[in-house]
């Protein structure tokens, strides 16, 4: 559908009629030249016959480019013709121009005189609503004359419900007035069509996504629109860029992550971002050199003040200029909390940040600040404006935030108005062409409903359009734009050329328009925005005036002061004076001395009187006591400085050779370290400090040290335990600073895992963990608390093969210095979740935890584990947490690993830290594993004794031959019952009964096996069953089905345990029924080859209870309706036919789908009354196979018709939950 608007303004006369060719920039010549007559609007109106409304709505709203051609005319010409309508109909015209006989450029014809006429042909032709947008490129346009129209389809995604503000109601029609444009302007080919489809979605995630793909898979979408609020629009533009489709953004779109071109490379927008306003935020603090700040914020799970404090965190964190001192969430109102929450601003801050999403929130915040004194001339409260109500004439139609708008008022108006007057806000500066064209296309936004594209006539209700329509009718005309440039590009109007969202968004770069926003401005795809920092100038009705603005690009920020004299301007209210972030004497006063003499001067002299005597006495003492106790920090402080040039690099070799080796002569199975072989690296570089081998860890960053950052060290310095490794000092002389720590020649436990040359026992790796667990027992009860950085590489381990923990301590430095993703795969997902470099207990528990898996498995960390990622997914991973969070796979390269240690380092890696053991628990449980000497060395030595001895190689055979046994022992345990349960009964321990919550039980049975078995000797049905079960283990050997029994021709087999394996139970056991029912085709029975054995198989799903019965035979049996019932799915079944019940039904073509079966009605089933009930026909892709070879199962009937292909599950189907079959009797 076309709008009905002038093709071309030139086509007025026939030729055979004298006729003007004019060249119109702009209808607002117009008012200019009504302006230089000195006649008012209405006087134009009236001589043209136009209401005032029409002359309103027409000047500087149109834009046409004709021939400019002058004919000769008399002194009185009738210019008339037709012009012609896109819908083939035309308009007979006439004006009548006053000339001389000459051209009107050479006789000087009044340019008002010429206009005048013009604007009467285009108030006769256009409708109001066909030039409502003030929109026009600056950015040149292709002609699109000669390329084949195209037809658009546009899917719009807007609410209903008008709360939001970005309604379909109040913002629809923003769309169709743009579309004009585009059409008015050229930007598509001739005769092109844009059709709009739109979906009412709430700003649901769920939804938004679902729409988005039902509009590009079924309604084939070439752009989407996507809902004017963050959650909504993020899941849009994820399913539009899976498929390479644009997406348009508007409304309160502004999250920082939806202007990131690689997460989202087909996005069109041209709303401002978050990040922008945060980047404004710290180039305002910067502007007025100010650096701490707190920042005070209030979210709604609508607003935006989420969003914008990932931005500013972000933003912050990205430079060191802006430091926030405070952060508070705004969650509490209780009197103690908001007492406390303004304390910590009076003590920490004089620049506070405030975001609230609700304006009573801030109106109430601003009492409580107005109570606490905090509203005077030493505080500066910024306020970002996140929701674009105080932008431009957008703010006109809202009250300030500390107008009451509850009812009855509180009339405290006044008191919370202070906040505005010590407040700034920074919002987006809309520059609109002028407040008359906003107002003019606000009006028709509203009027357009009624018309198309959407035909509401019930939408116009009075109430004012959406203030976020501007950017809804920019981002529309944007991908005109963008179209208009990508055709001239490829030179091509192709389907699939003309829906690629990445190269639409390509071409929107840099582009350049004047928009109902203001001037539209793409900078590689991010709209260059301009902010203004206002303050309110009244605080009757809120007008606000602007002191500076800052323009913000991709590489830089631009700001422009529009006040010269600041006392007189921004800080006149405030003296003429700027407020600074840190008083002069502190935020607590205290940092200015006080003249206490000048104060107490009468006191001081009477009191020096009566003292001088006992100062006399004592001053010598105190001196020397003070100078003792100087002399003394000042030695302790000298004991951890070292000097650069104290630390020696020495010559490698020589330093190998004066250094003892493990062993006398050389060995290539040696663990230990020399200077030779370890290599200096960017972190760490070897030194000889006083003829002592240490190792210096470099930092990254050159800190100031204060009195806690030595009492520290000093501490640290003396710090003498056997699992600790001792701290040198510090080097901070040296090109960068480093923490010095004595070496340990076997270098660290990730070195010894990572060579892999020593063979472990369970004891030896015992030792390992204990000494690690007596280093964290000795930190968390001294003054550090914790390690707080524990990883494998901080594990050292001496000559003795005894662990030491390193790198403790140095928590300034800590503090601020970055981690990598590999440094945080030891690292406690809370830890990593809240940033914390410090660390805490549990944290060092969860490390404990790696580090161990590290041992056990003596593979480097997260080797094996259920991802192959890199480090950076592993941390995701992690981070992420969840029912069943990621953490490595324990494979004991020992197998004669304690249970109980792999069970306790399990619980030291829980995801909650308040599940995880203390260190003095686990120091006892350790205690407990082992009995009697647990001395390493000892046991070493009592190793070597052993070998060394005469009967080592017999002892070797018959370890040999004792492991040989017990795995056959093993191997027919584990054949009778689960290897679970077979290890548990192994240990002496109970096997308790074990609930499952779904799981698929299949039943069997040899159809007249009575009749075949009277035909046969009992050695003869021996042989027959045992060539048959024979069969059968082979092929249940192929799938994840347990064996539970046989009785006699019965055969009994469950998959979903012991082994869960989630919803693909239902798969096993179908395709091993399969695979049976095929197998019989071949089986034949040797002393009767003339017969042929035919089962009924029976399955059922459900839940099931597990557990061994007996002391001595134990069995592993399974109890539960649920064998019951697959037991009467076999019996009711007939010969060579798979029986499903409804359960197992809905399981193998719902759930795990793949698999045909047919119903087969309704059945009595003895204790269970009538069942639905289903043979299964076989594999989707092997329905040409049939299941036996006899005898062939009958022929399907006709009514009932197969598909190719299992049914889609809708997006919108429920599947029932594991739930629905936990109330099934047992």
């Amino acid at each position: 559908m076309r709008h009905k608007g002038i093709e071309t303004v030139a086509e007025l006369a026939n030729h055979d009629i004298t006729f003007i060719h004019l060249f119109i920039d702009n209808v607002t010549d117009l008012v200019t030249a009504r302006e230089d007559e000195h006649r008012s609007e209405t006087a134009v109106a009236a001589e043209f016959g136009v209401s005032v409304h029409t002359v309103a709505e027409h000047h500087g709203a149109f834009r046409a480019e004709v021939p400019t051609i002058w004919t000769t005319m008399s002194s009185s010409t009738l210019v008339s013709g037709s012009v012609s309508i896109n819908d083939g109909t035309s308009v007979n015209l006439g004006i009548k121009i006053l000339t001389h006989g000459a051209c009107p450029e050479r006789i000087g014809i009044a340019p008002i005189t010429v206009l005048k006429a013009v604007f009467l042909i285009l108030t006769s032709v256009l409708p109001p609503a066909g030039i409502a947008s003030a929109a026009a490129a600056i950015t040149p346009i292709a002609n699109m004359t000669g390329y084949p129209p195209i037809q658009l389809r546009i899917g719009v995604l807007l609410p209903t419900n008008e709360s939001t503000n970005c309604a379909f109601d109040n913002s629809a029609s923003a769309l169709a007035i743009a579309t004009d444009q585009i059409y008015a302007d050229g930007l598509l080919p001739p005769g092109s069509n844009i059709s709009f489809y739109w979906r009412p979605e709430e700003c649901v995630e769920a939804t938004s996504a679902g729409y988005t793909f039902e509009f590009i898979t079924q309604q084939n979408i070439d752009m989407v629109m996507a809902p004017p609020c963050i959650d909504g629009a993020v899941m849009a533009s994820h399913v539009a860029t899976y498929y390479n489709i644009p997406v348009g953004l508007w409304g309160t779109t502004f999250a920082a992550a939806l202007t990131d071109p690689v997460l989202f490379p087909s996005t069109l927008s041209t709303v401002p971002s978050y990040s922008d306003l945060a980047e404004i935020l710290c180039a305002v603090m910067q502007v007025y050199n100010w650096k701490k700040f707190s920042y005070i914020y209030q979210t709604d799970p609508n607003g935006g003040c989420r969003d914008f404090t990932t931005a500013l965190e972000t933003v912050i964190n990205a430079q060191n200029f802006c430091v926030t001192t405070y952060k508070g969430l705004v969650d509490d109102w209780s009197a103690e909390a908001i007492a406390y929450m303004l304390d910590q601003i009076k003590q920490t801050s004089r620049i506070v940040i405030l975001c609230f999403d609700d304006d009573d929130m801030l109106r109430s915040f601003g009492l409580e600040l107005y109570n606490a004194k905090l509203l005077n001339n030493d505080y500066v409260y910024l306020i970002p404006d996140i929701d674009l109500s105080n932008s431009a004439v957008v703010s006109k139609a809202t009250l300030p935030f500390w107008f009451d708008k509850n009812t009855p008022k509180d009339g405290l108006d006044k008191e919370a108005s202070e906040l505005g007057k010590y407040s700034f806000q920074i919002s987006i500066a809309l520059r609109l062409s002028s407040a008359d064209t906003y107002s003019i296309f606000m009006n028709n936004v509203m009027t357009r409903m009624k018309d198309w594209p959407f035909y509401c006539d019930t939408c116009n209700r009075g109430q004012a359009a959406s203030p976020y329509a501007v950017f809804l009718h920019d981002t529309m005309y944007l991908y005109g734009l963008a179209m208009n440039a990508l055709i001239d590009a490829t030179k091509s109007t192709d389907r699939n050329t003309l829906r690629n969202g990445a190269q639409i968004a390509d071409n929107s770069n840099n582009v350049q328009f004047s928009g109902m926003s203001g001037t539209v401005s793409m900078v590689e795809g991010i709209r260059a925005s301009m902010y203004a920092l206002a303050n309110y100038t009244t605080v009757n009705d809120g007008s606000m005036t602007e002191y500076a603005l800052f323009q913000i690009s991709t590489r830089q920020i631009n700001s422009s002061l529009l006040y010269t004299d600041a006392a007189t301007s921004i800080w006149y209210g405030r003296g003429g004076v700027q407020p600074v972030d840190e008083p002069e004497c502190g935020f607590d006063g205290n940092g200015c001395p006080m003249n206490v003499f000048d104060s107490y001067k009468g006191w001081f002299i009477a009191a020096i009187c009566v003292v001088v005597a006992i100062v006399v006495l004592t001053v010598s003492g105190l001196s020397y006591s003070i100078h003792m106790r100087m002399k003394e920090v000042e030695a302790q402080n000298k004991m951890w400085q070292v000097t650069f040039s104290n630390l020696v690099k020495m010559n490698p070799k020589k330093m190998a050779e004066s250094f003892r080796s493990l062993q006398s002569g050389p060995s290539t199975t040696s663990t230990k370290f020399t200077f030779d072989s370890v290599k200096t690296s960017k972190h760490f570089n070897m030194y000889m400090y006083f003829q002592e081998r240490v190792v210096g860890y470099k930092h990254h960053s050159r800190l100031g040290l204060g009195k806690e950052e030595m009492t520290e060290y000093r501490l640290m310095r003396s710090l003498d335990h056997e699992n600790v490794n001792r701290f040198i000092g510090v080097c901070l002389d040296s090109p960068e600073p480093m923490s010095i720590w004595r070496f340990c020649s076997r270098g660290s436990l990730r070195d010894i895992i990572a060579t892999n040359t020593y063979n472990m026992d369970a004891f030896f790796i015992f030792s390992l963990i204990k000494d690690i667990v007596e280093g964290l027992f000795f930190m968390h009860n001294c003054f550090l608390g914790c390690h707080g950085f524990m990883k494998s590489s901080y594990c050292l381990v001496d000559d003795r093969w005894q662990v030491k923990l390193s790198n403790y301590g140095l928590s300034n430095f800590r503090n601020i210095e970055p981690r990598t993703a590999r440094d945080q795969l030891w690292t406690a997902p809370e830890l990593i979740r809240e940033n914390d470099h410090i660390g805490t207990k549990a944290g060092d528990v969860y490390s404990f935890a790696i580090i161990c898996s590290e041992i056990i498995n003596m593979k480097p960390v997260w080797e094996p584990s259920e991802t192959k990622g890199n480090p950076e997914e592993i941390v995701y991973l992690v981070k992420k947490g969840g029912i069943r969070p990621l953490r490595p796979v324990l494979q004991p390269t020992v197998p004669d690993i304690n249970p109980a240690m792999l069970h306790l380092i399990r619980d030291c890696w829980s995801d909650n830290p308040n599940d995880r053991p203390k260190i003095e628990m686990i120091r006892s449980l350790l205690k407990n594993m082992v009995t009697g000497k647990n001395n390493l060395m000892d046991h070493v030595f009592n190793m070597l004794e052993q070998y060394a001895g005469s009967l080592e190689e017999e002892v070797e055979e018959r370890t040999k031959e004792l492991v040989e046994e017990k795995k056959k022992s093993d191997l027919l345990l584990y054949r009778m019952l689960p290897k679970q349960v077979a290890e548990k009964l192994k240990l002496g321990q109970s096997v308790e009964p074990e609930s499952f919550e779904c799981v698929t039980v299949f039943f069997s049975d040899v159809v007249s096996f009575t009749t075949l078995a009277s035909r046969c000797t009992p050695l003869q049905v021996v042989n027959l069953l045992n060539d048959l079960y024979t069969l059968l283990d082979g092929i249940i050997a192929e799938h994840d089905v347990y064996k539970v029994e046989t009785i006699g021709d019965g055969y009994l087999c469950v998959s979903g345990l012991p082994h869960r394996n989630g919803n693909e139970h239902a798969r096993h056991v179908a395709l091993m029924a399969l695979a049976i029912m095929r197998s019989l085709g071949n089986f034949s029975i040797s002393h009767l080859p003339g017969e042929r054995i035919r089962m009924r198989i029976g399955l059922h799903s459900g839940p099931c209870v597990a557990g061994v019965v007996g002391l001595a035979m134990p069995r592993y049996c399974l109890f539960g309706d649920t064998v019951n019932t697959a037991s009467r799915m076999e019996s009711n079944g007939k010969p060579n036919k798979i029986h499903l019940s409804a359960d197992a039904n809905y399981y193998v073509t719902k759930v795990v789908g793949g698999f045909i079966t047919e119903s087969r009605g309704e059945v009595i089933i003895k204790g269970k009354g009538v069942m639905e009930t289903y043979w299964l026909l076989g594999q989707t892709n092997e329905m040409e196979a049939p299941l036996a070879s006899t005898p062939p199962p009958p022929p399907l009937p006709p009514a009932i018709k197969q598909p190719d292909t299992p049914p889609p599950i809708m997006l919108n189907a429920t599947v029932p939950m594991y739930e629905d079959f936990k109330n099934t009797q047992m």
